[in-house]
C-alpha cells in the first residue's frame, strides 16, 4: 500500500501568520492560499486589555474578527478580501461620587463593520521544505454609531508574517 502523496501544486497552501496592528497586537490568521483556486481565511486580533477586562473593570479592550476569500493573482502573490467586525470597549463609572471605593463600572462596546482587502506573498524554499508568508491588510471601519469613529478609527494597516505548510 502506497502512502498518500501530497499534491505538489498545493503543498504549501495552508498559511498561518502572526498579525500585528498597533491597537490589537495579538493576532493570527489562518487560510488556504491555493494555486489556481479561490479559498478562504479567518483572522482574529485583540489586545491584552481583553484579558485584563476579564479580571478587572478597566482597560480598553479591542477585538477584530474577519473572514473572506483568497484568490491567486500570479504566483507567489494572492489577494484576499472579506467582511469583518471590530469592537472597542470602554469602561464608564456608574456612580457620580468618585470618592467611593465601590464604584460600579459598565462596559460599553463601540462596534464597526470592517471590510478588508490585502495581499499575501509566499516565499518557499523547497530544499528545506518550509515556506515563509508575508501578509498586508488594509481595513476600513464603518462605525455603527458615527460618534464612535474617533475611538475605533477609520482605517487600519495590519502586517503579518508566518509559515506555509
Amino acid at each position: 500500500m502506497r502512502l498518500m502523496e501530497i499534491d505538489p501544486v498545493n503543498r504549501y497552501a495552508t498559511v498561518l501568520t502572526y498579525e500585528y496592528e498597533k491597537n490589537a497586537p495579538v493576532g493570527f490568521s489562518i487560510g488556504k492560499y491555493k494555486d489556481h483556486k479561490s479559498n478562504g481565511y479567518f483572522t482574529l486580533r485583540l489586545n491584552s486589555n481583553v484579558f485584563e477586562a476579564l479580571r478587572t473593570n478597566n482597560g480598553k479592550p479591542e477585538v477584530n474578527v474577519s473572514f473572506g476569500w483568497t484568490i491567486n493573482v500570479v504566483y507567489p502573490v494572492w489577494i484576499f478580501l472579506g467582511p469583518g467586525y471590530t469592537g472597542v470597549g470602554q469602561y464608564t463609572a456608574n456612580n457620580s461620587d468618585t470618592q467611593k471605593a465601590d464604584i460600579n463600572h459598565n462596559l460599553k462596546i463601540k462596534s464597526a463593520v470592517s471590510p478588508e482587502i490585502g495581499l499575501l506573498v509566499k516565499l518557499i524554499n523547497k530544499k528545506i521544505g518550509v515556506g515563509l508568508a508575508l501578509r498586508y491588510t488594509f481595513q476600513y471601519h464603518y462605525a455603527l454609531d458615527k460618534e464612535y469613529i474617533d475611538d475605533i478609527g477609520k482605517t487600519k494597516h495590519v502586517f503579518g508574517i508566518g509559515l506555509c505548510f
